[in-house]
């Protein structure tokens, strides 16, 4: 068990490093289909035991996050944004309140790069779906902002980019990442509108392979009786 002065924190109860672990089960694995054949070598039993893991959390942890987050250097704030979305993960209740400050950072044009992504990452792993309307700014801006942000804008089925994903389809003038991002939100938001566009993609012969593959993707997702006779003729 860790411990430091003030109290317990993050402790794991299983000293075993992960890549160990890791291995185990795969030798394991490997064991059981080799049992058959060679009986007498291996045991009956080959399980990895169970070890429980307890997570604790320094009393004002999420306090110092956000001081640390206001802070006007990178590092700070890239490791702040970082640490919340892991304490996420790990389990951490009561994050919402860190929304606004993270929300910040993402909109903040003079901030790194590195702690916008973190940001962005942060927002999505809290579901923040009250802050939807700010990412969609940043994504017209930035095709790695935008492959972090809209999948989740279109799981959240944000109305506000459902006009955004069509313009793109329909004016075919955006990037290939974003052409493909859009097709695939299409289908994820059920973007009926779309289905003209997508279908001329699937029908351009100077459309990039992969591009006409989504598109076709794409507009299985979203059906139409016309699909089986588009297909006889692709």
């Amino acid at each position: 068990i860790a411990q430091d002065e003030h109290d317990t924190y993050l402790v794991s109860l299983n000293s075993v490093p992960q890549e160990d672990v890791k291995d185990y089960e795969r030798l394991s694995a490997l064991a059981r289909l080799i049992k058959p054949y060679c009986p007498s070598m291996l045991g009956e039993v080959l399980e990895f035991p169970e070890v429980p893991v307890l997570v604790k959390f320094p009393p004002g942890i999420k306090d110092l996050w956000l001081e640390a987050a206001g802070q006007p250097e990178t590092d700070l704030k890239l490791q702040a944004a970082e640490a919340i979305a892991e304490a996420h993960e790990l389990g951490m209740d009561d994050l919402k309140n860190t929304v606004p400050l993270l929300v910040k950072l993402l909109e903040a044009e003079e901030a790194d790069h590195l702690v916008r992504l973190a940001a962005a990452r942060a927002l999505i792993a809290l579901d923040a779906r009250e802050s939807a309307a700010v990412h969609t700014s940043p994504t017209r801006r930035s095709l790695d902002l935008a492959q972090l942000i809209e999948p989740a804008l279109a799981d959240w089925n944000e109305p506000s980019m459902r006009s955004v994903w069509l313009s793109r389809l329909k004016d075919g003038s955006a990037s290939p990442g974003l052409w493909a991002l859009a097709m695939q939100a299409a289908a994820k938001t059920n973007l009926t509108e779309a289905a003209p566009h997508l279908r001329d993609i699937v029908f351009d012969p100077k459309a990039a392979p992969h591009l006409r593959l989504e598109a076709a993707k794409a507009l299985g997702a979203l059906g139409g009786g016309e699909l089986i006779a588009d297909g006889r003729t692709l």
